[in-house]
């Protein structure tokens, strides 16, 4: 269902993301939203009607709509003034964007309904090491 949001909160590990806007956001843009743990925490204030995500994709969807949105988010401004060239990184990268979005919170805060819906996926990213020893 539906429902008109007033504001949004994101909070995920995805480090394909953090590098794509890396190259474009100054240092002290990327300081603000992506914690010593990793983390980008972004928050939105715009009125947009949607549905509360149900996966990875949906998260990353969600997220650019809002990033269109908000013009106040200073990675919304980021993205406003670089829009065609990480459009085209992301979706050069896609399948790796989404496979390393990990841990995601979605706040979705509705000041019409007095309500405030959360998604969380659990997701987490598994590294598998492998050696091999040539004979000698």
């Amino acid at each position: 269902m539906k429902v008109r949001y007033s504001a949004a909160e994101f909070s995920f590990i995805d480090p394909v993301l953090t590098d794509i806007f890396g190259r474009y956001a100054d240092n002290s843009v990327m300081a603000g939203i992506v914690g010593v743990d990793g983390f980008t925490r972004l928050s939105f204030r715009t009125e947009m009607t949607a549905e509360p995500p149900a996966d990875s994709e949906q998260v990353l969807s969600l997220l650019f709509r809002f990033l269109e949105a908000d013009r106040e988010q200073p990675l919304a401004q980021v993205y406003a003034q670089n829009r065609a060239d990480i459009l085209s990184e992301v979706m050069a990268r896609l399948s790796e964007a989404v496979n390393s979005l990990v841990n995601a919170k979605v706040s979705l805060i509705s000041l019409e309904a007095n309500t405030r819906t959360e998604v969380t996926l659990n997701r987490t990213r598994s590294v598998t090491e492998s050696s091999s020893s040539a004979a000698t």
